[in-house]
């Protein structure tokens, strides 16, 4: 069973196409990684999977439920999560002092299995044509 598909996602903003007709598939048990040069629309398709924009074309399914008219918080219920970047959160923190939170989040992982959300990543590319 596909965990997340997208097909044909396609999200406009004025005249802009940030995103066009991407197509996605993803297993669960696999990782994919998203990659491509800045402005080719990765963070706009997570955004669209994760419901903070609404694609303007195409279809979205998550463990087979379509996903178009649930928020954002909806979508969580479902077993999806995001994160987000951000370079500031230790910001008075050493290199050395930044590695611990990410081991004590290790250790705790280490004391059994825990639920994760599958990653779902992939790779886009502009097409030409």
């Amino acid at each position: 069973m596909t965990i997340l598909a997208a097909t044909g996602v396609t999200k406009r903003f004025g005249s802009l196409v940030a995103v066009s007709q991407v197509d996605v598939h993803i297993e669960p048990g696999t990782i994919h990684a998203i990659i491509g040069p800045n402005g080719a629309g990765k963070t706009t398709l997570f955004n669209c999977v994760t419901g903070l924009h609404t694609h303007d074309e195409g279809s979205i399914l998550f463990k087979g439920r379509p996903l178009e008219h649930l928020k954002s918080h909806e979508r969580v219920r479902l077993g999806m999560s995001r994160t987000f970047q951000n370079i500031r959160l230790f910001s008075q923190m050493s290199v050395l002092e930044r590695r611990f939170p990410s081991a004590s989040n290790a250790a705790w992982r280490s004391r059994g299995p825990c639920p994760r959300t599958p990653i779902c990543c992939f790779s886009m590319s502009r097409r030409r044509g």
